[in-house]
């Protein structure tokens, strides 16, 4: 679910600060009173739920006293939940003031105004100047480009794409360099990585590695109108759209370097976009980085478009500094790419992070990568046996972890140096902007008082007459009436539907309990 930033730096105190709360309002809090209990039981009961699972843990966020439970050591899917574990791994591995270097270094010696050939070196930065503000944040929308699929309903795109290549080309001629042989990308941080299900996780990223395509309708029967971003040598945009009675829209590739946008659009409708999620994008970035180079004033032999010629590389990574002729570094720090992911459940950002935690362990192997993000929170106090990740995102069904697993993790980072970061990018309960909480509970007493990162995993088998709610979770901080503290985990399975309208009762159940913990604790 899209999400836009918002920040609660008062919300969730870290670890001292949660002490003298707790003090402040009366001391440590005792367990649920039999009557909310009941009443719990009584919505996790509901017949909806007879085939289904329903894991809940809540722990004193000073004593770590168990509050309430239901099967809080049971192995449970976590869809996105899973993300709370790249996250946290990502924020002690990196840390959450260091910022992505991306330079652009000569290849070879400098003859006068010419070089032989520039190496751009890919930094793992995702936003890469699209997200990138002067205030030192990165940029958040509902209607983020990453959702245009799933959810249908974008209706714009914002940000810069070719920002950062654009300042470095710009960089690169007032250095002194007017021709160039040729240009390539070095994504060698780490071994670029396809195997999880949400697309291929790279060391360079242009426009989060997307083509975006608006379309807009015109007069029933007639081809509507469409443009596309960002436009380089790479990949042309072709449209078969027709203005119709519905919205129904595809996007292929029908050859090398053509992405085709076909389908109906409804008469009347606003505009609507679609994306197309770029298969090498090293040769993409270079393609872009050429065509910015030449819009600079500094000429390219070799071609814009075609595969990026890595045998030009030097055999080590590591460049002299004397080679660099430009570099761009983001204008926030690592925490912002953290509220990203988690407010916009940025699913290949996560997937992003564990390839990142295996870099500052040493490894390019992004398979390695998330087992140093399992070791890392094992290291925080998180059980191993309690916690079973396959990606870095929770799209694998794979994925299970218990409540208590849940509990855990968000109260391990509470007293870690990154945890005050950690807590302001989840989402915030019915406020404005709080990312995929921000429309559930908006008339709830504990309004702004829960912050959790919410999980959900939908299956539509083929030919069956509904679907299943693998997963519907949210896990992190609620500041009860009292003012106590608690950790809260609430994850429920295994859930037939009809519609994809009645998995909101389910989201809507859990937050009827989170009310009960709210009024009753």
């Amino acid at each position: 679910l899209g999400t836009l930033l918002a920040v609660n730096r008062n919300l969730i105190p870290i670890a001292g600060a949660v002490v003298a709360l707790a003090a402040a309002s009366g001391g440590v809090g005792a367990p649920l009173a039999a009557e909310p209990a009941a009443e719990i039981e009584r919505i996790t009961s509901q017949a909806q739920y007879q085939n289904g699972q329903w894991g809940i843990a809540v722990r004193d966020a000073v004593t770590g006293e168990q509050a309430y439970a239901q099967n809080p050591n049971r192995l449970l899917v976590p869809g996105s939940l899973t993300k709370l574990f790249s996250a946290s791994a990502a924020l002690q591995a990196r840390g959450q003031n260091s910022r992505f270097r991306t330079p652009v270094h000569r290849v070879g010696a400098r003859n006068g105004n010419r070089v032989r050939a520039l190496s751009l070196v890919a930094s793992g930065d995702f936003s890469f100047g699209l997200r990138d503000r002067n205030n030192g944040t990165l940029a958040f929308s509902l209607e983020d480009h990453n959702n245009a699929n799933a959810l249908g309903n974008v209706t714009k795109v914002t940000g810069q794409p070719l920002r950062a290549l654009r300042q470095l080309a710009r960089d690169v001629r007032r250095s002194g360099i007017r021709e160039v042989g040729n240009v390539v990308v070095d994504d060698r941080l780490f071994t670029t990585f396809r195997g999880w299900p949400d697309g291929v996780i790279s060391p360079i990223w242009v426009n989060e590695n997307l083509i975006d395509i608006t379309v807009r309708p015109t007069r029933a029967g007639q081809a509507a109108r469409f443009s596309y971003r960002p436009r380089t040598p790479a990949y042309r945009v072709t449209s078969q759209v027709k203005t119709g009675r519905e919205t129904d829209l595809q996007v292929t590739s029908p050859r090398k370097g053509v992405v085709r946008i076909s389908g109906t659009i409804a008469a009347g409708d606003g505009p609507t976009v679609r994306t197309w999620q770029v298969e090498d994008p090293a040769m993409f970035a270079r393609s872009a980085f050429i065509q910015e180079l030449e819009r600079a004033g500094v000429k390219v032999d070799g071609p814009s478009a075609g595969a990026n010629p890595s045998g030009q590389l030097p055999n080590s990574r590591r460049y002299p500094t004397s080679t660099r002729v430009a570099q761009w570094v983001s204008s926030a720090p690592f925490s912002q790419y953290v509220n990203v992911v988690l407010k916009l459940s940025y699913i290949r950002g996560a997937d992003l992070f564990a390839c990142l935690v295996g870099v500052a362990g040493g490894t390019r192997r992004c398979e390695t990568g998330l087992a140093r993000v399992t070791q890392r929170v094992i290291r925080l106090g998180v059980p191993g046996d309690r916690f079973f990740n396959f990606d870095g995102a929770g799209s694998l069904e794979s994925n299970n972890v218990t409540p208590n697993a849940l509990n855990a993790l968000v109260g391990a980072a509470q007293s870690q140096p990154w945890g005050g970061a950690f807590a302001s990018a989840l989402p915030i309960l019915g406020v404005q902007g709080g990312g995929s909480l921000e429309f559930l509970g908006t008339d709830s007493p504990a309004r702004g008082k829960f912050t959790a990162k919410t999980g959900t995993r939908i299956l539509g088998p083929p030919g069956a007459p509904g679907g299943l709610l693998a997963a519907r979770g949210v896990s992190g901080y609620l500041e009860a009436a009292s003012g106590r503290q608690y950790l809260v985990t609430i994850i429920t399975n295994g859930v037939p539907f009809q519609s994809v309208r009645e998995t909101s009762t389910v989201s809507s159940d859990q937050i009827d309990v989170v009310d009960v913990l709210y009024r009753s604790l």
